[in-house]
């Protein structure tokens, strides 16, 4: 037993941009080559607060037409050792040298434009051709979290490209691990569970975020071939306030190793809230601490 220490352009909803993938070059048919974008100073993966709504949006127009939206790459450790264990990837919209827009903070306005679901087809898109490209360089077994979302899924044609090419590429698919967040798993529809079991049947493996509890439902995340579940640090820390609570914890922790799903606890920031989280003998840690989103490291 574990105890305690201490006005919109129309834009197709089927739009089809997998095949690119199968590219080897993909970078230099934009405007901004490889060569500048080493010259670029170091990017600040914040909200710009400069870039007015206008400017972001054309900008959201101008990836959609070059189908490219710059990507950043975050670790995931092992804990306490602090080894990379994975990589999450993240979309980045790019407002001038240096100066991004996060998806949080893009997303909105990219609502009020109607392309969101071509943008999260653009990015997908983007972060497997990087990842074939990934594969010639880093160890193999590395895997890699990709956020897809239930309009993704429901774009037939694109879903239909995606399994065709895992089909193919069985050593990216076994590094694939996509993440949704927790509302939309549990709104998910037979149809789109079954599109989760035919990207499983390839290899690919299935996150959820945004939990705020661990689940109940634990043989159903299982079931549905989830691997990992992510909780925010501060939100883990708040539920084991008590000796009570945290006993209740570390029993529901075990029900979720006894039917292999591994809790990753993200957003930490400091080494007090380490600490505090090596309680509960985490496996896994994501946040700040042990490294920002990087946008070098994904296209060097």
């Amino acid at each position: 037993m574990e105890t305690r220490r201490g006005a919109s352009k129309a834009y197709s909803s089927d739009i089809e941009v997998i095949p690119a993938f199968l590219t080897t070059d993909h970078l230099t048919s934009h405007s901004n080559s490889l060569e500048e974008r080493k010259m670029t100073p170091s990017p600040i993966s914040i909200y710009d607060e400069h870039a007015s709504d206008m400017v972001v949006r054309e900008r959201l127009h101008y990836a959609l037409e070059l189908e490219h939206i710059d990507v950043f790459m975050q670790p995931i450790v092992t804990l306490p050792q602090r080894h990379n264990a994975f990589y999450e990837f993240f979309g980045r919209l790019r407002v001038k040298a240096g100066q991004y827009v996060t998806a949080q903070d893009y997303m909105g306005l990219a609502s009020e434009e109607h392309i969101v679901s071509n943008l999260d087809t653009i990015l997908l898109t983007e972060c497997l051709k990087i990842l074939k490209k990934q594969q010639s360089k880093v160890d193999r077994s590395t895997s890699y979290f990709i956020n897809i979302k239930p309009f993704t899924m429901r774009n037939k044609v694109f879903i239909k490209n995606l399994v065709a090419i895992l089909s193919k590429h069985k050593a990216i698919a076994h590094s694939l691990i996509f993440e949704m967040h927790h509302n939309d798993f549990l709104m998910l529809s037979p149809s789109e569970k079954k599109i989760l079991e035919e990207l499983n049947k390839v290899g690919c493996r299935f996150s959820i975020d945004h939990v705020t509890d661990i689940p109940k439902d634990i043989e159903q995340l299982s079931a549905c071939n989830v691997s990992f579940i992510k909780i925010n640090a501060e939100i883990l820390i708040s539920k084991g306030k008590t000796e009570a609570e945290f006993e209740e914890l570390i029993s529901q922790k075990q029900r979720l190793n006894a039917h292999n799903i591994n809790l990753i606890i993200e957003k930490i920031e400091s080494e007090s809230m380490l600490v505090e989280l090596l309680d509960y003998d985490i496996k896994y840690g994501q946040g700040y601490l042990f490294g920002k989103p990087d946008f070098s490291g994904v296209y060097t």
